[in-house]
């Protein structure tokens, strides 16, 4: 679209209702730009605020530009000046300052909150180059009140690791059987950081689960190991060992300049089993309760009152059980938890006189 100088300097009026007040000088466009339309949370202008706009966020991380005039985090378009940097598709950094601070930064991260899953009708077409292999990794069953982990590796499988930037993922699961108030993360030994401090991460849970991960220093790293894991626990009330289902409904990966990578689900292979040998007794127990396992090597066995105050604690037993001395515990329910390298196991104990 155009803009005719001529024709709107004869559509402005002096006070006199004379035409053309020659005093205005319009500078015809040659094309529209609508980059300078903002709506907060949609970081990457795809069209929704969703989990993968934090990798917008990684990538202009720092990036400083003209703040916008009387912004808020309300989902309507905002006019902001674009900056003049841009992701690899052409969308100017502007959209990702969700807030209008002028500054790309973790604040920027409450606008997807805020918006998220909100939708507009604008889309764009983010290139996409490379190939990189995910693999999730759960076990088959758990029973009730069992944690366990949901580990997400790359370069495991046929797909050579690729270098990468940021991360983003959305599983389902069965909310009638896993605990979707207690659903956590773990980042311990992933290969997107090296010092703890140049990485972020945004997890949404509703009816899914969403999260995403990004490197803030504008450096790639090889995708290659565990990338973090997603922490689940069985809901308490349930009769016997269920079997489990988790889903990838959708992933993302970028490179440091915005483009995304394609991903293939790949096999990680052997699939750990949640349902240990762990027992108690007796449960009921007075003054002593022994707790057993098999065929696991357990990190720590801690016991914790309903309070979550830990009343005795066994690192790394040697054997295959402990003896719990509770003569000096009051009635009542208490919980073992047993901590292995893929997830933390959990039962309960009654102790009654």
């Amino acid at each position: 679209c155009t803009t005719d100088s001529v024709a709107v300097s004869n559509l402005v009026l002096d006070g006199n209702d004379q035409v053309g007040l020659g005093l205005l000088d319009f500078v015809p466009m040659d094309s529209c730009d609508y980059s300078g339309t903002v709506w907060p949370g949609d970081a990457n202008d795809d069209g929704e605020a969703d989990i993968a706009d934090l990798l917008s966020i990684g990538v202009a991380f720092g990036a400083q530009g003209a703040t916008r005039p009387n912004a808020t985090q309300f989902w309507a378009a905002q006019t902001g000046i674009p900056w003049g940097l841009t992701f690899a598709d052409g969308t100017d950094y502007v959209h990702a300052d969700c807030n209008g601070s002028g500054q790309v930064n973790l604040d920027d991260t409450l606008a997807i909150l805020a918006n998220f899953g909100q939708t507009h009708p604008k889309t764009s077409n983010i290139p996409i180059n490379g190939n990189a292999g995910l693999c999730i990794e759960y076990p088959p069953s758990a029973m009730p009140g069992d944690t366990f982990m949901v580990n997400l590796y790359f370069g495991q499988g046929v797909t050579p690791p690729a270098d990468a930037y940021g991360f983003a993922i959305t599983l389902s699961y069965d909310r009638s059987i896993i605990d979707s108030a207690r659903i956590s993360t773990d980042l311990s030994n992933t290969f997107m950081t090296t010092q703890g401090n140049d990485i972020i991460d945004l997890e949404v849970s509703e009816d899914k689960f969403h999260w995403a991960i990004s490197r803030t220093n504008h450096n790639d790293t090889t995708f290659f190991g565990r990338i973090g894991g997603v922490e689940m626990i069985m809901i308490d009330d349930l009769a016997r060992s269920i079997p489990i289902n988790i889903t990838v409904d959708d992933v993302v990966v970028v490179d440091s300049t915005g483009t995304r990578i394609a991903v293939n689900l790949e096999n990680c292979g052997s699939t750990p089993q949640a349902r240990f040998g762990i027992s108690t007794y007796p449960n009921p127990g007075s003054e002593q309760v022994t707790i057993m396992w098999e065929d696991m090597e357990p990190e720590m066995v801690e016991l914790y009152d309903l309070s979550g105050q830990l009343k005795q604690s066994w690192e790394t037993p040697a054997n295959r059980q402990v003896e719990c001395d509770t003569r000096n515990y009051p009635p009542g329910i208490y919980l073992v938890r047993v901590r292995v390298p893929n997830g933390t196991i959990t039962r309960k104990i009654t102790i009654s006189r």
